[in-house]
């Protein structure tokens, strides 16, 4: 996930963290197991993670990788890693969060959730380029994981035109919440609005409880009102607070700094974004 430089707000790069944990948990970052007492200690880890308690997670696992560290089996220390992973991003430390989930990969090198978080780690810092073509190579073993996709999507070079990747995603998994949102912001970034709406709307169809896909609304209403030349600064301002109202709602608690963060950007800059106040809170995502 890009840190771009506008978003030197620590606690809202937390926030977004926290946001794309969410996001990722439905797909499971992490297994749960019932086992022996250590995997219970692993397990309730696992659940402060789920409850956004980070810290004590870390801690938790911490504690059960310094002190059980010679009993440990291969699966338990690549699921303390892995929840040692879930609980950095939680934390917005996503390149630590990468460590650790590359750190657990050799511990179970054939797992389908290890080689897909590799994928993810890689997506984690940046390196767009690794990550797609990891994820390319990884579909042909599993076609049908939507989070494979969804990552695969969100790493795709911006040359590739839009018609290509949807191409390549089959009708039923375009269903699915990860897939569509990430179809959805690639629509975003080639200004494609109709159909940024209509992948958002699938999104929070299948998925009411997230955020994102409202946010990715409210950016395509900015999008389409900044096309009309007659609308003022204060028209968009406004326009910027109604449209994230319905954000505010669905639980997302970076709404308010993220309308913080638009107003304190110089208007040069908006008007040198190509006239196109959404261009900023695409870079929120």
């Amino acid at each position: 996930m890009a840190r771009f430089p506008i978003l030197d707000d620590d606690d809202l790069f937390e926030k977004l963290c926290r946001d794309l944990l969410r996001l990722h948990w439905n797909r499971s970052l992490s297994s749960r197991f019932d086992g022996d007492a250590i995997d219970t200690q692993i397990n309730e880890a696992r659940d402060c993670i789920t409850k956004h308690e980070c810290q004590l997670a870390t801690l938790l696992l911490n504690h059960v990788l310094r002190d059980k560290g010679e009993r440990l089996s291969q699966r338990q220390r690549f699921r303390a890693l892995t929840n040692l992973g879930a609980a950095a991003l939680g934390s917005g430390k996503p390149e630590t969060a990468a460590k650790f989930f590359l750190q657990a990969l050799p511990l179970q090198p054939d797992d389908e959730l290890a080689r897909i978080n590799e994928v993810f780690a890689f997506l984690l810092v940046d390196d767009h380029k690794n990550c797609h073509e990891k994820a390319t190579t990884l579909r042909q073993e599993y076609p049908a994981s939507p989070r494979l996709t969804a990552l695969w999507l969100s790493s795709a070079p911006k040359d590739i035109p839009m018609s290509s990747l949807e191409g390549e995603i089959n009708s039923v998994l375009r269903l699915e919440p990860e897939v569509s949102l990430a179809l959805s912001r690639r629509a975003l970034t080639e200004l494609e609005f109709e159909r940024a709406s209509a992948y958002a709307a699938t999104a929070a169809q299948f998925a009411p409880m997230w955020a994102q896909p409202h946010i990715v609304l409210a950016q395509v209403n900015l999008g389409k009102a900044s096309e009309k030349p007659a609308n003022s600064y204060s028209d968009l301002t406004r326009l910027a607070e109604l449209s994230l109202t319905s954000v505010s709602i669905h639980g997302c608690a970076k709404v308010t700094s993220l309308l913080s963060l638009y107003r304190r950007v110089p208007r040069g800059c908006r008007a040198r974004a190509s006239n196109n106040p959404c261009i900023f809170l695409f870079t929120m995502l």
